[in-house]
């Protein structure tokens, strides 16, 4: 909490002694100055605000709240930056890159925050207070974070970057070379490419160390936890293997459904593994979910599943609950071999449509054309029936 703090201190004095030096230094008068600083204050505090908002929510990415300095660390470079922007043309600045690295080590709300204030800054600091430059950074900064925030589970980082760079060449065509400049000669489009180049070269240099030290250790958490070996999925099994064959069958299924809907399939199966665990072994859930490190995408699943988590439910958590329906109704059968091929699509549209009317997508967050794909699923799966009945005891 005090580095944190000493962080903050140092981002806002730098931010703002920046704006008022340079104001002084390009001879604005006083009360350009004291407005200049009086917003950028302004922006450093929001931006502050969400972060500590966040964490006290727990709603910043990964491990961030456990590491303010990546954070602020990235805000601090932010402000030499802003320095050296100010006196370079305003087709080099490298926001693109800004608006990404923060949405990543905070969360995007954060991250578009903490960017806007150092291209705000920049502006002051130059004297150039155009909407046309606002907007060009503003608006790819804002598609940059969208793309990598919903990749941020299946790491197709290239694609975002390319995808992110295509979105800024096309702003930077558009607002500032075509409309400054009204020109198509190869100069107009030195410097734009040569920022694109940089921010290139920043992303896939700075994703790398971001790939191995926060993404890879929490999908590897998740290959942990979700090993048939992993100690709680023994204990389980050795308590009850009914329950324990439950858990796969129906993490199988919430697992292959999310990752056909681009879903956060990881968390879905451990959910699936363990959301009844603490019922079935008599143990504290939180307890051991703060134990063994849940990730906070599984804890919110668990929690949304175990009633204790009255927020609307996730995408993730509505699939699972139908494949838990799908799974017990498969099981009932099962436990009177019963041959039900003939009735199957039948048996699962009635499972279906009994939960919808009981109302459970009025307070979900899942889409039409994923909740299609999940009833899809569920009625072209019918040979699983036979392998869950040869596993009951």
């Amino acid at each position: 909490m005090r580095n944190s703090v000493i962080y903050t201190v140092i981002w806002i004095l730098l931010m703002i002694g920046g704006v008022l030096l340079l104001g002084i230094g390009r001879g604005a008068d006083v009360y350009t100055i004291l407005c200049d600083g009086i917003v950028v204050s302004t922006c450093c505090l929001i931006t502050v605000f969400l972060w500590y908002f966040g964490r006290t929510a727990d709603t910043l990415h990964f491990d961030a709240p456990q590491h303010p300095f990546r954070f602020f660390g990235v805000l601090i470079t932010g402000a030499f930056f802003c320095v050296l922007f100010s006196i370079l043309p305003d087709t080099g600045w490298l926001f693109l890159s800004f608006y990404v690295l923060l949405s990543i080590v905070s969360n995007s709300l954060t991250g578009i925050a903490g960017a806007t204030t150092l291209l705000i800054s920049t502006m002051f600091m130059s004297g150039t207070v155009n909407l046309m430059t606002f907007l060009v950074y503003f608006s790819a900064g804002l598609v940059g974070v969208a793309l990598f925030e919903s990749v941020m589970e299946s790491h197709k980082f290239a694609l975002c970057v390319f995808l992110s760079i295509l979105v800024q060449l096309c702003t930077i065509s558009a607002g500032e070379v075509l409309f400054e400049t009204k020109s198509l000669s190869y100069e107009s489009f030195m410097i734009p490419g040569i920022n694109l180049l940089f921010n290139t070269v920043i992303l896939v240099i700075a994703l790398k160390p971001i790939m191995t030290t926060i993404i890879l250790p929490r999908e590897n958490l998740y290959q942990t936890i979700n090993d048939p070996e992993y100690v709680l999925m023994k204990a389980l099994r050795e308590k009850s293997v009914n329950d324990y064959f439950h858990a796969l069958h129906t993490a199988r299924l919430a697992e292959n459904i999310c990752r056909d809907c681009d879903l956060n399939a990881d968390a879905v199966k451990t959910a699936a593994y363990y959301w009844k665990y603490g019922k079935i072994m008599e143990e504290d859930q939180d307890y051991i979910m703060s134990l063994h490190h849940f990730p906070e995408a599984a804890v919110n699943i668990i929690n949304q599943m175990n009633r204790t988590d009255n927020s609307a439910l996730t995408a993730e958590t509505t699939v699972l609950m139908f494949c838990d329906a799908e799974v017990n109704m498969m099981e009932l059968f099962a436990e009177k071999n019963m041959d039900i091929h003939s009735q199957y699509k039948t048996l699962v549209n009635k499972i279906l449509d009994r939960k919808i009317e009981n109302g459970i997508l009025n307070r979900s967050k899942i889409s039409v054309m994923d909740m299609n794909a999940l009833r899809r699923y569920l009625l072209e799966d019918e040979m699983y029936y036979d392998f869950i009945r040869s596993n009951r005891v």
